[in-house]
């Protein structure tokens, strides 16, 4: 076993989103090429590296775990996603998608492995994709498990477009398996005689990102166009997605690929790109940790050099891009913890956005203590910070900023009652108007300490 010390969060800096800001950790600056990532647990990170490694991210280590069969990092092949089995504590099944470095085969392959004492036992190859004429390009490859135990890989055209209109090999398709590698009896082209059984959809270009919406249990993919048409597409049973009769993109030299952007019998993409951001990996972000954000879909731009979140409100689609020039963003995905990891290569890094809350070391008050809950929240330049107490003494009211500065402060006199009224203008202890987003307001003396949260609208 290989340990390699890190540094745990080597930097940070904040993200302004829609008036809120939150905290970016570096958490490692050591990888190479990274491509999937998953966690196992509060303490275990695996992330893939196209190269062959298998990293294992553990506390203030990584550990490369050994047994990872033979790769070829052959053109955009090699080691790609990662994903653990729903029941992975009792059974400790992984997933792996790579292009083995095998005699005669170029194409993506499905594994299933045992992790055990930091190296995969007991490896299976489940899948090996037939890929009509590779080029060395396209290979996808994303994995998505759903709620009913089926198993979805993607695969890209292997730089043969009209290959992903042809079901009698994998390329540009999204397959459908069990969970141990079997093809189920209700896949669309089951009983076909010109079609691969494993196919679940088809008509992709090149799918690096799939993801189960937590809400409904749809397959959301997207998929990098040519030059434009990048596309997001809600994946159905036996459904063409079109490429490449239908595109939005041209081809790198100007010339057209397709006059259509939409045809009878395929799907239109629920979203799209042009200019393209090359997207890269997927997740849905379900979590209160960070409440602006629960719902949101995340994903990298490689091109972009972004991440990107979309967020639907009505019938509306939105696009926000965050962290803008910043490196290729390959994957992203919520850590156990509630929190938004991401990987980027160019540089190589493992990161960690979270909100930046004030660390309360004493929030105990007097029983005599009463913050009345007659002020609205959020707050603006005129709301009131309403209190009453019987302790007879100086309080002080605090303003913190997220960086944990106090921005302004008050003194109150208990002496003279036991009502207090106090408005903070937001405005710092110079007169200059501060920024819109989040805050704590502290009231304090010797005997007591009491934090609240408040969102400033400006």
């Amino acid at each position: 076993m290989i340990v390699v010390k890190i540094i745990i969060l080597i930097f940070f800096s904040l993200i302004y989103s829609q008036q809120i800001n939150f905290k970016l950790d570096t958490v490692s600056t050591k990888l190479n090429q990274p491509w999937g990532i998953e966690f196992l647990d509060d303490n275990n990170i695996l992330i893939t590296e196209r190269n062959g490694q298998l990293l294992n991210f553990r506390e203030d280590s990584i550990i490369y775990i050994k047994g990872i069969p033979e790769i070829s990092n052959y053109g955009q092949g090699g080691l790609l996603d990662i994903k653990k089995h729903p029941d992975f504590k009792k059974n400790n099944f992984i997933y792996f998608t790579a292009t083995p470095k095998e005699k005669d085969i170029v194409g993506t392959a499905l594994f299933r492995s045992v992790l055990e004492n930091d190296s995969l036992k007991s490896v299976e190859k489940l899948f090996q994709a037939e890929f009509y004429q590779p080029t060395g390009v396209h290979f996808g490859s994303r994995i998505a498990i759903d709620n009913e135990g089926f198993i979805y890989v993607s695969f890209g055209d292997g730089g043969t477009p009209a290959s992903a209109q042809d079901l009698s090999n994998h390329n540009g398709t999204i397959i459908r398996l069990t969970l141990s590698g079997d093809v189920p009896n209700d896949n669309p082209f089951i009983d076909s005689t010109h079609a691969k059984a494993e196919i679940w959809s088809y008509g992709h270009r090149n799918v690096q990102g799939l993801a189960i919406n937590p809400l409904t249990n749809e397959i959301w993919s997207h998929e990098h166009g040519p030059k434009g048409g990048d596309e997001i597409n809600i994946i159905k049973k036996g459904i063409n997605y079109g490429w490449p009769l239908a595109t939005f993109g041209i081809n790198y030299d100007g010339t057209i690929i397709s006059k259509d952007t939409s045809i009878v019998g395929a799907a239109d993409p629920l979203y799209y790109w042009t200019p393209s951001i090359a997207p890269c990996g997927m997740n849905f972000y379900n979590s209160s940790s960070i409440p602006n954000w629960n719902g949101s879909l995340f994903l990298g731009a490689l091109a972009g050099k972004h991440l990107n979140r979309i967020y639907i409100k009505g019938e509306a689609i939105y696009e926000e891009r965050l962290l803008s020039n910043m490196a290729r963003f390959r994957q992203v995905i919520q850590g156990s913890d509630g929190w938004l990891y991401f990987i980027t290569e160019k540089p190589g890094l493992l990161c960690r956005i979270s909100m930046n809350e004030l660390s309360v070391f004493n929030n105990s008050a007097p029983k005599d203590f009463n913050l009345h809950d007659n002020f609205p929240n959020p707050f603006n330049s005129s709301t009131r910070i309403n209190f009453s107490n019987l302790y007879k003494g100086e309080f002080k009211l605090s303003i913190f900023n997220l960086l944990g500065y106090e921005i302004q402060s008050y003194v109150i006199n208990g002496s003279q009652s036991s009502f207090h009224s106090i408005t903070w203008n937001g405005a710092d202890s110079k007169g200059n108007k501060v920024p819109g987003g989040i805050y704590f307001y502290k009231l304090h003396n010797d005997k007591m300490s009491i934090t609240k949260k408040m969102i400033l609208l400006k």
